[in-house]
């Protein structure tokens, strides 16, 4: 089967080549090479379909899969490498009962002098060395933690046979199977862009419209889904998508990602920049379960407009009194 986007040349830096899909699983990944200054090209993979991420974009418009290669060539740029590493260390300091899977992603992240992770064979590198279990600490680094990582059988220079080799993906996490996403529509993407006025709502930044530093978020947080997401229907009216997003940087987005991971651990909520007030509730989490949004309310991050709105309306009134 061919697909619309294999063999294609994106701008003058993305490369499309094959897709193939991993063995024994229905995940299925997109064979491409990126170009960036300074480095060396990198050929990688970036996920088409994915079983615990949730990702299917087989059948996608051709529009919105080239959107995601675009997005994956951004997040995997070696300029990011320092960024990454410095956040998915924190990641792991608050996970540190995972500690069967990380060490595996220790190996998996390590990088070469380009500042880019390669395919690792299991038989002879450390891939096999740190447990001899690999498979199943794969699958948990995918599964519990929402790593991307593509495993291939290919010729291995140094056992001087086919081996199953593994690469870890540097792009952002998305974790637990039944958190299936719905695209978004490139109309409906602009429509709240448009909607929020291209502005980050965290330091109230405008951006320019063709930039790609702004993130469409989701106010109650993928971490917490147990049954998925809902359809983004490109019908939805303006309050529907008020109610349901908001609009972040890249920066201001990994930063409410740290608190929502450490809220669904520990259920210490987060606070905004040191500012520890909450127009519901306090900083303790106490929602029903844990994919209960109710919980999420109050938090300034769930929905930093409102938040920042009755924060300055305390603040007046603590002042007239």
């Amino acid at each position: 089967m061919s697909y619309p986007y294999e063999n294609k040349k994106i701008g003058n830096n993305i490369v499309t080549y094959m897709v193939y899909q991993v063995d024994k699983m229905p995940d299925m990944f997109l064979e491409v090479e990126f170009s960036y200054p300074r480095s060396m090209p990198l050929k990688t993979c970036i996920p088409i379909f994915e079983k615990y991420q949730g990702i299917n974009l087989v059948n996608a418009e051709k529009a919105d899969v080239e959107e995601w290669i675009e997005q994956c060539y951004e997040d995997m740029n070696p300029s990011n490498a320092s960024t990454w590493n410095k956040n998915e260390e924190e990641y792991w300091k608050l996970h540190e009962g995972a500690n069967q899977a990380k060490p595996l992603f220790d190996v998996l992240n390590y990088e070469n002098k380009y500042h880019q992770t390669e395919w690792l064979c299991r038989q002879c590198t450390d891939t096999s060395k740190v447990n001899s279990q690999a498979a199943s600490r794969i699958r948990a680094l995918k599964k519990d933690h929402g790593y991307h990582v593509a495993s291939k059988d290919m010729y291995c220079d140094v056992c001087g046979k086919i081996t199953k080799h593994d690469l870890l993906l540097r792009i952002p996490r998305k974790r637990g199977e039944s958190q299936t996403r719905y695209t978004i529509s490139n109309g409906l993407k602009k429509r709240i862009k448009e909607i929020f006025n291209y502005t980050d709502v965290c330091f109230d930044e405008k951006c320019p419209e063709a930039t790609r530093a702004l993130i469409i978020d989701h106010k109650f947080p993928a971490t917490r889904w147990a049954a998925g997401e809902t359809h983004n229907y490109s019908s939805m009216t303006d309050d529907e998508i008020k109610a349901k997003f908001q609009l972040l940087t890249q920066q201001t987005n990994l930063q409410k990602d740290r608190y929502c991971f450490r809220c669904l651990n520990d259920k210490i909520r987060g606070d905004f920049f040191g500012i520890k007030w909450y127009p519901e509730g306090d900083d303790k989490w106490r929602g029903d379960n844990n994919s209960d949004e109710k919980g999420c309310v109050g938090c300034p991050w769930y929905d930093l407009n409102e938040w920042k709105e009755k924060f300055n309306d305390y603040l007046k009134k603590q002042d007239n009194d």
